[in-house]
């Protein structure tokens, strides 16, 4: 593990990230190999959701 945490400091670790269970918006992430941690967005399907029951079309994620 030690070797695995050199590389993170050095920026070189190939993460593998153990990501929690969605509890909301935002699970957490923590690689496997050095330890660091990280922020990941859940699914949106919430969102379309709700803009899909409310009758408003989303903007087109291209900028079109």
């Amino acid at each position: 593990m030690q070797a695995s945490r050199k590389r993170a400091a050095s920026g070189t670790c190939t993460h593998h990230w153990v990501i929690a269970t969605p509890n909301g918006h935002i699970s957490r992430g923590i690689c496997k190999h050095c330890g660091s941690e990280r922020d990941f967005e859940n699914s949106e399907t919430e969102r379309l959701w709700r803009s899909r029951r409310s009758g408003r079309k989303e903007p087109a994620r291209n900028g079109t």
